[in-house]
């Protein structure tokens, strides 16, 4: 098998039954590789499985040139994007930002529309552990794939969704990310049809990927919300490493101007060695032959896995709030730019020191969760994401007068960290 090879794509595109009618040979493939593999695995003890910190990170990447962008976005070569500038009161410096969609600050704020390409990885391990996503997750009561659960949440499914006492969501619902920006500039969009559609393109393309040599697979015993007591199989590979194979995969299924949303399950990456576990997702950009494309990748873990909170579409809410208020990861790491920085933040969610970038997951990361249900009743867990206006310290224009979309942040970062 090659490093990467693709499957036949999936007829259906997200219905429960159609996934499970096209999975026969798929479940058996995954089934008798994870029987194989159960004494191979490494089973933690309680001391190893605290040790295993889930965390988001980024990959550097190729250097993007803003005009090029602009250039690329006038021909529909790059996701559609909105720039703006902000003076922020903390440190008296000008700030620029680039976000998706269109701007929320035209005179008629109005709906973007963005295919997203579904792609889902089946990972086999060196052990011969196969971590297939079109399976069922091992506490899922429901014969229901991880595949189907994702793509039927409220990530790509609209609901009604409220932020801080205020429905933000249209007539018909709203996605997640989407009622998250809607959140995050009420003061300009209220009223309005603005928003972010996601828009899934084809069928679900399933990927078989072979992890590099250097990987590992973990078994870790859990006890699902049901009370049953499982075992429950992580993989580990290198970020790197990981993130060239997610390139490989992603580029022959995806035109720039689309977002490829790469699912895995209980696959998360470290960086150098094992023992610097676990990155759970990250977002990132890279020039293509024509033009540069965005992409997104997360964990989907089962529950108990790591703290409370932290598991199916988690990392997701993080990422891809992330990916909409950076997309082309600006930051200062290699293939940045002077855009997208703020006055430096930090001591808050993941952040121990001091950050200075737009990446509005960060300051979260582990500090709350929040359910929401579902249109197909399972409850997910999901992250709070902070407001462009708590970065910048400029006055609260998104919902209730709060600093973050469920109002964890009721005020803003404060003084320039030190």
């Amino acid at each position: 098998m090659s490093a990467v090879q693709t499957q036949a794509a999936f007829e259906g595109g997200g219905s429960p039954s159609l996934w499970r009618g096209c999975l026969t040979a798929a479940a058996t493939l995954a089934v008798t590789a994870i029987a194989l593999s159960a004494g191979a695995a490494t089973t933690l003890t309680a001391e190893q499985r605290a040790a295993l910190k889930p965390t988001f990170s980024t990959v550097d990447h190729a250097p993007i040139n803003m005009a090029d962008l602009d250039r690329q976005a006038m021909i529909n070569r790059t996701i559609p994007f909105w720039r703006n500038q902000v003076t922020s009161p903390v440190d008296g410096n000008t700030y620029s930002y680039t976000m998706v969609g269109k701007s929320p600050m035209a005179p008629s704020p109005s709906r973007t529309f963005i295919h997203y390409v579904p792609v889902v990885a089946r990972i086999h391990f060196p052990d011969g552990t196969v971590l297939d996503p079109t399976q069922p997750s091992v506490c899922d009561t429901q014969p229901v794939s991880v595949a189907d659960r994702f793509f039927n949440s409220p990530l790509f499914k609209k609901t009604s969704v409220v932020s801080n006492g205020v429905d933000v969501s249209g007539p018909n619902g709203e996605q997640l990310t989407s009622a998250y920006q809607r959140a995050n500039f009420w003061g300009a969009v209220q009223g309005t049809n603005y928003g972010i559609d996601l828009k899934q393109k084809g069928q679900p393309n399933v990927v078989d990927i072979t992890a590099p040599a250097g990987s590992v697979v973990y078994a870790i015993p859990v006890q699902c919300p049901s009370g049953a007591s499982v075992t429950s199989h992580l993989g580990a590979i290198d970020i790197n490493a990981f993130d060239g194979l997610v390139q490989a995969a992603i580029a022959p299924l995806a035109k720039p101007s689309e977002l490829p949303v790469f699912l895995a399950y209980n696959v998360v990456q470290f960086v150098n060695k094992p023992k610097n576990c676990c990155i759970i997702g990250y977002h990132s950009a890279t020039p293509v032959t024509n033009g540069t494309l965005t992409y997104s990748i997360g964990a989907y873990t089962d529950p108990g896995v790591f703290p409370p909170g932290f598991n199916d579409i988690y990392a997701w809410t993080h990422e891809m709030g992330e990916w909409m208020d950076d997309p082309f990861v600006q930051g200062p790491w290699k293939g940045g730019r002077a855009n997208n920085l703020t006055p430096a933040w930090g001591h808050t969610g993941q952040v121990g020191g001091c950050q200075n970038n737009l990446e509005n997951g960060d300051p979260l990361t582990g500090v709350a969760y929040f359910p929401v249900t579902g249109k197909d009743g399972f409850v997910y867990s999901t992250e709070d994401l902070a407001f462009h206006d708590w970065f910048y310290r400029t006055p609260a224009s998104g919902t209730g007068g709060m600093f973050s979309f469920r109002g964890v942040f009721t005020t803003d970062a404060g003084p320039v960290c030190q």
